[in-house]
């Protein structure tokens, strides 16, 4: 059964002023979608302005999720009509809203990553609208919501925290049936470029198992790995190889590794091998490589192949940002680059 929000959840109620809903006549024109925002399990989304889902550019590739009924899933979104009981006990129009929840939920993906989506849904972050992260070493550091893939109908949403830079299922239960793909894979990553004031400044603290006071072992924690691959940054793996001398061994290996694996291969192009999918999990971005190689040959029959291979691991926002400033003289960026309205 479909349920409203209750009084003092976050919701379209609270939300209201940041969605743009702010008089009785906005309510009236976007009555669907206020009300679809304002169930329970919905209070992750935000209002998306019926100029932007009437502007056919921005919903370009959307159709052929909806070969049948895109046209009437459009209308219903764009309608002022609020579904009552028996509209909602009637299977075809369960169905029909079931599909126009989903369509939403496409659009929704896109315009969060809008300058006036990333704004409202900086407001929502801001007020912990999409919680904590369950670390308990985090302290309570506010998530952001994600989606493993891109796909429809594939993973339901996630929360990412920008203190660990893991993914984790969220809390409340009622968010359960809420599709990944409603928030799409970048999302919590523009934001993060956007909004580099949210971008943690301070390396995870890192948990010890211990017996009666003692480290059970020297091995490094998987947030001193990630630290010491450079995904916190820079700064942060320096003050790492500072503690924990004895750790660039693991870079050493890790540089073996990688030669080792990318040994004998030609790549007659460089290109960039990396499966997002795989940056939600704990598994070891070593593996990422940027291969660059460049075959020499000599008047014998002999020839030699010279692999200039080199680890690649996700990037900390911090030196994404710093990157793009020292290349802002390239011609296909401007300064709007992240928060341009590309839809």
């Amino acid at each position: 059964m479909i349920g409203l929000i209750n009084e003092g959840e976050p919701g379209i109620t609270q939300w209201s002023s940041m969605m743009g809903a702010n008089s009785e006549s906005d309510e009236t024109e976007n009555g669907w979608v206020n009300w679809y925002c304002g169930l329970r399990e919905h209070y992750f989304f935000i209002v998306i302005p019926n100029e932007y889902t009437r502007d056919p550019f921005n919903l370009y590739g959307l159709r052929q999720y909806f070969p049948k009924n895109y046209d009437n899933l459009i209308e219903l979104i764009l309608s002022s009509n609020i579904p009552d009981e028996d509209d909602l006990a009637d299977p075809t129009l369960q169905d029909l809203h079931r599909e126009a929840g989903e369509l939403y939920g496409l659009i929704h993906a896109r315009y969060i990553t809008t300058p006036r989506g990333l704004h409202m849904m900086k407001q929502k972050f801001e007020r912990g609208c999409f919680g904590k992260c369950p670390r308990v070493l985090c302290n309570g550091q506010k998530v952001l919501p994600v989606g493993i893939t891109n796909e429809l109908r594939s993973r339901r949403v996630r929360v990412y925290c920008p203190n660990c830079q893991e993914a984790y299922d969220p809390r409340n239960v009622n968010l359960i049936d809420i599709d990944g793909a409603f928030f799409g894979t970048s999302f919590p990553h523009i934001f993060l470029q956007v909004y580099p004031e949210y971008i943690s400044t301070t390396c995870p603290e890192p948990f010890y198992p211990k017996i009666f006071g003692f480290k059970v072992s020297d091995k490094l924690s998987i947030i001193e790995r990630k630290g010491i691959n450079g995904e916190y940054g820079k700064r942060i793996q320096a003050e790492i190889l500072k503690m924990r001398p004895s750790s660039r061994k693991h870079i050493e290996n890790h540089q073996v590794n990688n030669s080792s694996l990318n040994k004998g291969k030609t790549m007659p192009q460089t290109g960039v091998n990396i499966n997002s999918n795989n940056y939600y999990t704990n598994e070891d971005n070593s593996s990422k490589n940027v291969g660059h190689n460049s075959t020499t040959s000599s008047k014998t029959m002999r020839s030699s192949t010279t692999n200039n291979y080199s680890g690649v691991n996700y990037h900390h926002p911090e030196d994404i940002v710093m990157n793009q400033i020292n290349h802002s003289n390239m011609s296909s960026r401007n300064n709007n680059s992240f928060c341009s309205n590309r839809y």
